[in-house]
């Protein structure tokens, strides 16, 4: 089973993505996708 983190970082005035050195591609693009649905 896999599972994937997100991490965005809401309040100021853009989103701040919140990744870690050891996170993979796909952990690193779900906090991206995150932020960009954070923006709406």
């Amino acid at each position: 089973m896999g599972a994937c983190a997100a991490g965005v970082v809401i309040g100021g005035k853009v989103p701040v993505v919140i990744t870690s050195r050891s996170d993979d591609a796909p952990a690193r693009l779900a906090s991206i996708a995150a932020a960009v649905v954070a923006l709406d």
